[in-house]
């Protein structure tokens, strides 16, 4: 397979640079945007051509040649060249998903200094936007690169990306079965990665935790070969032990990136995660601090003091840095409706309030009453609730619709889940445990309220 950056390749994209108009310097087989400069700040906007091509057939992106006209002018500062691919994977991950399969390079074309993105076709398709971000990114968006431009896919392309991935998936299927019914049903094993597990018809066995991570697998599930030799070769007698040795637990391991949903469904799932300061951190790149701090502290064994030092350092263009920072400081206060008023909302919240307690609340009543449901938790204590039994009910009817929230449900969502964070995990002070009794709110709940001024009786 040709090198994207191979001398050849080189030339294919310069002799573009002849063309007059945008929309000549795509093909079916060279999709081609060039940009005039390159700035670390809009590796979003870039993200949207580069889903572009993933989604498409693949392209480049060339920076340091103006548009029109068509001409070389080179990059004029070194922040393509000075490009951390870890860093911009990153970023780009922050806004689509899956990851976006580029590279870089960069050339010198006449005594000047061009910088080149390529983006190969991706093998899962569609990538799809996650994030929105001003004008040029819409969440849930997918784009898609006709010729000379990126937009929002139409259906007919859509309908042949999807196409494709099912019968992608038919193909895999068809060549497992076909390799299984040739080695034969009670020869074969199945080996689960997660817990090293290998599993077939005549027992099973594990392999031993610290190998897993050396196991070399590509995309679609092959092994990685290099010079002739096997990936991996297991020898030597296997030994067996105990029942109660093997006792394989799930430890969450870190996405590329963690957003929101993953910080709420590692809390609502009470699951373990590997480097768990790096998940409070991640609440840095939100839009709101309102997500769970102290269920990850205590798996980190950090204080709050330790936890105010990490965040310090993190470095992003996100306000939520700034609002977790004042709540590790500060700590949060809940605004919180009325429970003892007569009003229709008021009675609904002391019924559902009851029933948590009392570990009667279905998860029907949830759904049907979701907002007076999550402003109920907020009344909940340790000292008279079943915390697995209230996390069963927010995992079940609050996560499956989270995307699909408004700003307003999402917000008491975030908040019932933040409550039980501090109550059962944070280190709760008299003086933060009297704020919180004291403030109640006639008006809709909205996002804790950090500040160090007195709680006032409505």
């Amino acid at each position: 397979m040709l090198s994207p950056f191979s001398p050849e390749a080189i030339q294919r994209i310069l002799e573009r640079l002849s063309e007059t108009s945008v929309a000549d310097v795509d093909d079916r087989e060279l999709s081609v945007e060039f940009k005039e400069s390159f700035n670390k700040a809009g590796i979003p906007e870039y993200g949207r051509t580069m889903a572009g091509f993933a989604n498409a057939q693949g392209g480049y992106l060339v920076f340091g040649v103006r548009n029109e006209p068509r001409e070389i002018v080179g990059l004029c500062n070194d922040q393509f060249f000075t490009l951390d691919p870890a860093i911009t994977t990153n970023n780009l991950n922050e806004y689509f998903e899956p990851a976006l399969p580029w590279k870089h390079h960069d050339i010198d074309v006449e005594g000047k200094r061009l910088g080149l993105i390529y983006v190969a076709e991706a093998n899962r398709k569609p990538a799809i936007c996650r994030k929105h971000k001003d004008r040029d990114l819409r969440e849930g968006a997918i784009y898609y690169r006709y010729q000379g431009r990126t937009q929002e896919i139409r259906p007919a392309e859509l309908r042949q990306i999807m196409d494709a991935e099912r019968q992608k998936v038919h193909d895999q299927w068809l060549e497992t079965l076909s390799k299984i019914a040739t080695v034969g049903l009670s020869q074969v094993g199945i080996l689960d990665l997660n817990t090293g597990e290998v599993s077939g018809a005549k027992g099973s066995f594990f392999i031993d935790e610290q190998l897993l991570p050396k196991l070399r697998f590509i995309q679609e599930g092959r092994f990685v070969e290099t010079g002739g030799e096997p990936a991996l070769r297991l020898m030597g007698d296997l030994r067996p032990v105990g029942a109660a040795a093997v006792q394989p637990t799930h430890t969450i391991k870190i996405p590329q990136v963690i957003c929101g949903v993953d910080l709420l469904m590692a809390f609502l799932k009470q699951d373990p995660v590997e480097e768990p300061m790096q998940w409070v951190k991640a609440i840095c790149n939100e839009q709101s601090a309102n997500f769970p701090v102290h269920y990850f502290l205590s798996q980190a064994k950090a204080s709050v003091a330790e936890a105010t030092v990490a965040v310090e350092d993190v470095i992003t263009r996100e306000v939520g840095k700034g609002r977790l920072l004042k709540a590790l400081r500060e700590g949060r206060r809940y605004q919180k409706p009325k429970l003892d008023g007569d009003t229709e909302k008021a009675e609904l919240r002391r019924e559902l309030l009851g029933k948590l307690r009392a570990q009667t609340l279905t998860a029907q009543e949830v759904s049907s009453n979701f907002d007076r449901a999550m402003e109920a938790v907020l009344y909940l204590r340790r000292d008279s609730t079943d915390l697995p039994f209230v996390l069963d009910l927010l995992r079940t009817v609050g996560l499956p619709r989270y995307s699909n929230m408004n700003g307003n449900q999402a917000t008491r969502f975030r908040s019932a889940v933040c409550h039980l964070d501090e109550e059962w995990f944070g280190p709760r002070s008299e003086q933060h445990s009297l704020l919180e009794e004291l403030v109640v709110c006639p008006g809709e709940l909205l996002d804790p309220v950090l500040t160090t001024s007195t709680a006032l009786r409505v």
